[in-house]
């Protein structure tokens, strides 16, 4: 089966996993909201999974799953992101309100999305520092949006990253990682 991922993000970005689970909390005092990615990326509510007459319609097409919900939204996942979800929902649980419950979805991983690294954008300097350290081989690095390929175009060590290259002060970083 396809490793299913789960991350926990403070809004979705226009980047997203396909076939993931994101736990989408704006702020401490605002509930958290879940969402799952289909097959492309693509995200949908938990929430619209539910409804008075709950799931309408589940088929197998090419070794994936399409859902349709009560609300006529259709969402087409693998089968090992189902068996995530089911594994997470006790008896008696609302889809609406699936949170990440200690001991049902445990491999919960905060992503860190569109971070502006600091460093000097001069045309001289190539290093540039993340915020929070970040897991080996969870990063995407974008310059002027265009995703650079590790090691051609930078390397990376706890929060340092070293690009190949001096960026000029006209141009943009923003990298994408899961934090350590």
């Amino acid at each position: 089966m396809a490793e299913v991922k789960s991350h926990k993000v403070k809004q979705l970005s226009s980047r997203l996993d396909p076939n993931a689970i994101y736990w989408v909390q704006a702020s401490a005092n605002l509930p958290i909201e879940g969402f799952i990615t289909d097959i492309n990326g693509v995200p949908y509510p938990l929430k619209d999974l539910q409804g008075t007459n709950g799931i309408t319609g589940l088929t197998n097409t090419d070794g994936n799953l399409v859902i349709t919900g009560a609300n006529s939204k259709v969402i087409n996942i693998t089968p090992s992101l189902l068996s995530v979800i089911n594994s997470a929902l006790q008896v008696g649980d609302n889809i609406s309100e699936l949170i990440n419950d200690v001991g049902y979805i445990t491999d919960l991983e905060e992503k860190v999305v569109n971070e502006i690294p600091t460093g000097v954008l001069n045309g001289v300097n190539s290093t540039f520092t993340t915020q929070f350290g970040v897991k080996p081989d969870s990063e995407e690095v974008y310059v002027n949006g265009n995703r650079q390929k590790k090691p051609d175009d930078y390397n990376i060590s706890g929060q340092i990253i070293n690009l190949t290259f001096s960026p000029q002060s006209t141009e943009s970083i923003l990298i994408d990682y899961i934090k350590l």
